[in-house]
């Protein structure tokens, strides 16, 4: 069976942001702070366990994108202190 290696790496990064998350969450640190450990170890300066470092990124990007647009989407007109 070919190996995919984008799906690899997908699967290397979800799994090591769970278990860091999880770690910081017993520890009582901030989410970010997971993701930001996350990023750092699987890099290609940390561990350097991706291999397409390209694509990851570009799934990172678009994934801050649709976060910020989902954050705005809440933004309420009513609230923002003009009648």
């Amino acid at each position: 069976m070919p190996e995919i290696p984008l799906l690899k790496d997908i699967l290397i990064v979800f799994g090591l942001a769970i278990a860091v998350l999880f770690i910081c969450h017993r520890l009582r640190v901030q989410t970010v702070v997971g993701f930001l450990l996350s990023g750092i170890f699987v890099g290609p300066y940390g561990l350097g366990l991706i291999k397409a470092i390209h694509e990851v990124e570009v799934f990172a990007e678009v994934g801050v994108v649709l976060g910020t647009r989902k954050k705005n989407s809440h933004f309420d007109i009513s609230s923002s202190g003009h009648s």
